[in-house]
């Protein structure tokens, strides 16, 4: 069998080998921000982000290559839509091209802080909701359910930093951990960039 797959390896050899290449390796890396910075924008479900990448738009060049009118010509989306991606995508273009700058380096602690901040205000705000529910108080299930929803956002908006930062790895650890691991590395991390920017 191994023999089988040696062989197959050969033939096609990105389809069965058990290694990326780094080519493969970077390119999944750059699919992995353009997805954490999409899934941000709420009309951006599963179906229109594979169609914006089966567009030719996985990585984040693109975006900054073409205006919101082409976006919305080869993806299918609404004008509308595609002004809010490219405006979202702006939005990390200088962290993204200069994230090794001293400058910028002040630019993105204050944006990792201030998500920080408001995805622990909102798991908070989910803590006690759950709290609530366990002394049978009533909750509104519609306000729980945006909740849930917009800690989600909070938390691919601090991937896509981290991305940018090539923190992967990390990436990975907090999304296996339960929550209050999610906020401790999550803290971790900040301290250590944060450190970066005191005065020697």
């Amino acid at each position: 069998m191994l023999v089988e797959h040696h062989q197959l390896t050969k033939i096609l050899p990105s389809t069965f080998s058990l290694e990326l290449t780094d080519e493969e390796l970077a390119s999944k890396k750059e699919g992995l921000i353009v997805k954490f910075i999409l899934k941000q924008i709420p009309e951006c479900d599963e179906r229109v982000i594979n169609k914006i990448i089966f567009a030719g738009l996985g990585a984040f060049d693109r975006f900054m290559e073409i205006p919101s009118d082409e976006i919305a010509h080869v993806t299918g989306i609404s004008q509308k839509l595609a002004e809010s991606i490219y405006m979202k995508f702006y939005q990390y273009r200088d962290l993204y091209y200069g994230h090794t700058a001293p400058d910028r380096m002040a630019k993105f602690v204050s944006l990792f802080e201030i998500s920080l901040n408001v995805l622990k205000e909102i798991h908070g705000q989910l803590e006690r909701i759950g709290y609530d529910e366990r002394a049978r108080k009533d909750v509104d299930p519609k306000l729980k359910a945006q909740l849930v929803v917009d800690r989600q956002r909070t938390l691919w908006s601090l991937f896509a930093l981290l991305c940018i930062k090539g923190e992967h790895d990390l990436i990975e650890r907090i999304q296996l951990s339960v929550y209050e691991e999610r906020l401790r590395l999550l803290d971790d991390y900040f301290a250590r960039v944060a450190d970066t920017l005191a005065p020697a």
